[in-house]
């Protein structure tokens, strides 16, 4: 599964480098917004490979934002997944699928969707963190009343008490154990000479 996912996204790497290399540019601006776009698509794609993604992330939305090349979403959406981002990565992927409904790379990248719906991992953003917990972001103060937490297992006593169980258990079973009583012969008493004076 690893190697079939590795070589469709280097036909897709592929596909975003040819669809560079045959667009139209019929004016210099665009010519230069197009090499301007290639150049970071090329740096993205070295990024990737080297393990990068956090750079290689940027040139491929910036060569995005200079091209509106769709296959560039493709890129986009793989590194975003690759980062763990996982709603970033579906949200690319779904405007792939709307631009490029004819793309070879649809089916993997439904399925890639599902999957990344069916196994979201949490948002770990400091903003996200933060809401959930109820915190402002700025002040890093609450943001809602803190209600306090009257379970009973959050009470000192209640672990007091169970430690004292614990112990005297523990007390009861070790004297339980050794009999209380007089104990038998000692394994060397049958070589003892009892010396009587």
């Amino acid at each position: 599964m690893g190697l079939v996912r590795m070589g469709l996204m280097a036909v897709a790497l592929c596909v975003t480098a040819v669809s560079f290399s045959v667009a139209p540019s019929s004016a210099s601006a665009q010519t230069t917004a197009d090499d301007e776009a290639r150049a970071l698509f090329e740096a993205g794609r070295l990024a990737f490979s080297r393990g990068r993604y956090e750079q290689a992330l940027g040139n491929f939305q910036e060569a995005y934002e200079l091209s509106q090349r769709p296959a560039l979403l493709y890129n986009i959406g793989t590194t975003f997944d690759r980062l763990r981002r996982d709603q970033e990565a579906i949200d690319a992927f779904e405007q792939f699928l709307e631009a490029q409904p004819e793309s070879d790379l649809v089916p993997e990248v439904q399925e890639r969707v599902r999957i990344l719906r069916e196994n979201q991992r949490p948002d770990l953003s400091p903003e996200a963190v933060a809401a959930a917990s109820g915190t402002d972001t700025q002040t890093g103060t609450p943001t809602q009343p803190a209600e306090r937490d009257n379970r009973i297992v959050k009470k000192w006593w209640f672990w007091t008490i169970i430690g004292v169980v614990v112990v005297g258990a523990a007390v009861g079973i070790g004297v339980g154990a050794s009999g209380g009583g007089q104990q038998g012969p000692l394994p060397y008493d049958a070589n003892t000479f009892t010396v009587e004076l």
